[in-house]
């Protein structure tokens, strides 16, 4: 191919693209959670420490976060957080 690339494998799951996928606001409401401490998680690495200083455009990485968790949170309708 002449490109860097990588391979992922299928993961058995739900995609939760609709609040009708979730029938239980508590299950919707922690599942916000685990998003957001997922992202907590994720922002504390030092890309630097692990080899990653010249990936992707770090520029970008707050603002694409924090439209993914403001989608996250209208997608399951969390009403202890605001976007």
């Amino acid at each position: 191919m002449g490109e860097p690339f990588y391979l992922m494998s299928f993961v058995d799951g739900v995609v939760l693209g609709s609040p009708a996928l979730v029938s239980d606001p508590a299950i919707a409401a922690h599942t916000t959670e685990i998003l957001v401490d997922t992202l907590v998680a994720l922002h504390s690495v030092d890309p630097q420490a692990v080899g990653l200083a010249d990936f992707g455009k770090p520029e970008g990485i707050p603002r694409a976060a924090g439209e993914a968790l403001a989608q996250a949170i209208r997608i399951n309708r969390c009403p202890q957080a605001t976007p």
